[in-house]
């Protein structure tokens, strides 16, 4: 197998997230203030409350598009934490941070609260990259329609890895993400994977880490796989 480079001097990464969906089995209005009761040590920053923190709760848990949605969100020095009743995900901060610290920051917060969430539903690993160009001639995707070239598309596929890890591959060359640096939208390629396991009958806690480990692998791969020789160049691959 090639091998993969450790991190990219010019990374393109925007948003990296980690989320454990849950069955905690309790009331929902009560499942914050008992996970932060066991994590504010990690993250002693102030809690901030999201928007969709204004619905009403019964409303959200019984719509599936909105009860997987956090509530309240946390910030640390180099990561935020996000809760909701059914849900924990943490990102983060960009630059990133890079995998062996994103890693240890999970495992602390999983470490603490796994005996509180109850049945674990699913585990997810998302990295969103950004891309200041059209990189389509520089990415091993191929997309025609009746035989001709197209400039603006946006691909979904799901990839299957190991039979039980599924890789949600989004991919357009033609995005706009608002630059906070250059305080303006600013047109680009964009290449979005999370990659996710499902539970169906919960799982230890060590399974998770286990998991989230292989989820890292496969996306890692994955994304690689889809970058041509001089794109990964102009990303000044670290080995």
């Amino acid at each position: 197998m090639t091998q993969l480079p450790k991190s990219l001097e010019k990374c393109p990464i925007i948003d990296a997230i980690i989320e454990v969906r849950f069955d905690s089995g309790i009331n929902p209005n009560a499942v914050f203030g008992m996970v932060y009761s066991q994590i504010k040590e990690l993250f002693p920053g102030e809690v901030m409350s999201l928007p969709i923190s204004q619905m009403p709760l019964e409303i959200m848990v019984g719509d599936p598009n909105l009860k997987y949605k956090p509530l309240f969100r946390i910030d640390g020095i180099d990561s935020s934490l996000q809760i909701g009743p059914r849900v924990i995900a943490v990102n983060s901060h960009i630059p990133y941070i890079g995998w062996s610290r994103f890693y240890e920051i999970f495992d602390n917060i999983i470490t603490q609260v796994y005996g509180t969430i109850g049945k674990v539903q699913r585990l997810g690993l998302r990295y969103i990259n950004f891309f200041e160009q059209d990189i389509h001639e520089n990415v091993a995707v191929d997309f025609k329609l009746a035989n001709k070239e197209c400039h603006n598309f946006l691909i979904n596929a799901e990839i299957t890895d190991d039979k039980d890890l599924v890789n949600m591959l989004q991919y357009t060359p033609n995005a706009t993400v608002f630059s906070q640096k250059e305080e303006k939208d600013v047109l680009g390629s964009i290449i979005d994977i999370d990659t996710y396991k499902n539970y169906e009958q919960g799982c230890e806690k060590d399974t998770i880490v286990k998991d989230l480990n292989r989820a890292h692998d496969s996306e890692k791969n994955l994304f690689y796989s889809l970058l041509k020789s001089e794109l990964l160049e102009q990303l000044k691959p670290l080995y």
